[in-house]
């Protein structure tokens, strides 16, 4: 979209996508990626934006992973602009991610693992609306996410770098409850393992201690049997 001259109207933005992850790439993708409004357009030619997947034909942000070779589906999410009419931008808050005519939105084009904005899982097919400072994660939501990046837009006129450092995304309900799972059963293995260590130590240390008692009695007896004989020298002489 072409910004219409004079200084009252919004200024043109630019956006882009900035991987953030806190887990290292297993196969090499873009850590930036620049969005721009004509190629993404969601009426006309270019109706179905920037594809995000791990198909090399279809996607633009083509996106694998070798640890979780399946995370990502073939077309997994596309990234759009979103035209508006008058009517939507008099009713678009000032915090909404928009330049003159339109904002950015992603799409789930029904992946098998999902797409979340700031730790929600959005619903398939239905359109989210995105804002400046957003984070996306393509894929499970988890500690060890290796898709997730934050989407930031800026004045075009602006040369200044707006990248930010990732901050931890709150994690998928479904997601805690597992997490939540392995660590009780983590927990119980480990109070069954110190229980049974346990009474190892206590059947050692009582067979030690039967061990040091016979040692002891037979250490009397040889005393006992030491005195019996001097006691018969003496009533010899």
């Amino acid at each position: 979209s072409k910004h219409g001259g004079g200084g009252a109207g919004p200024k043109r933005m630019r956006a882009r996508l900035d991987w953030i992850a806190s887990v290292p790439q297993t196969k090499a993708f873009p850590k930036r990626f620049e969005l721009d409004e004509g190629r993404a357009s969601s009426s006309g030619a270019t109706r179905s934006g920037y594809v995000v997947g791990r198909d090399p034909k279809t996607s633009q942000l083509r996106l694998d992973s070798a640890r979780y070779p399946c995370m990502i589906s073939r077309s997994h999410a596309s990234i759009r602009w979103k035209t508006t009419n008058d009517k939507d931008k008099r009713s678009q808050g000032s915090n909404r991610s928009r330049s003159e005519e339109g904002y950015w939105e992603v799409v789930d084009l029904k992946s098998t693992n999902g797409v979340y904005v700031n730790g929600r899982l959005i619903r398939s097919s239905r359109p989210k609306r995105l804002k400046d400072g957003d984070v996306v994660v393509f894929g499970l939501n988890s500690d060890d996410s290796e898709f997730v990046f934050r989407f930031l837009q800026t004045p075009a006129d602006e040369g200044e770098d707006h990248t930010q450092t990732y901050s931890q995304v709150p994690p998928d309900p479904v997601v805690l409850v597992k997490r939540r799972k392995r660590a009780a059963s983590r927990s119980s293995s480990s109070g069954r393992a110190k229980r049974r260590n346990t009474g190892k130590n206590n059947q050692k240390n009582t067979k030690n201690d039967e061990v040091h008692h016979h040692r002891d009695l037979r250490r009397r007896r040889r005393d006992d049997d030491d005195g019996d004989d001097g006691d018969g020298d003496d009533d010899d002489d």
